[in-house]
């Protein structure tokens, strides 16, 4: 089955500012994607305020939402640590959107 994952910043606010950060949230997507293989990322897509992943489970839709908490867990701790005034919220998942 196929997932449309999303998610953007608490207020549309920017999560990504400059290169280093959408290169770490890649190098993260990587890391985690290696402790789960039965999930196939099919495209993703970085905007400033947002993010978009079409991924594909071979298990069950808990599998994603494992992978999709750490992949933003980390992210959002290095964000906080990187920018300690600005405060996006990237700790909701947004539920998994059935891609047909």
């Amino acid at each position: 089955m196929f997932y449309h994952i999303y998610n953007r910043g608490f207020g549309k606010e920017t999560i990504f500012f400059e290169f280093r950060d959408y290169k770490r949230f890649v190098e993260n997507m990587v890391k985690y994607k290696q402790e789960f293989d039965g999930i196939q990322i099919y495209a993703w897509c970085l905007l400033p305020n947002q993010f978009h992943m079409l991924l594909k489970s071979d298990k069950s839709g808990f599998e994603i939402s494992s992978f999709m908490k750490k992949l933003q867990q980390a992210y959002a701790m290095y964000f906080k640590t990187k920018y300690r005034s600005k405060s996006p919220d990237l700790s909701l998942l947004k539920f998994p959107q059935l891609f047909e």
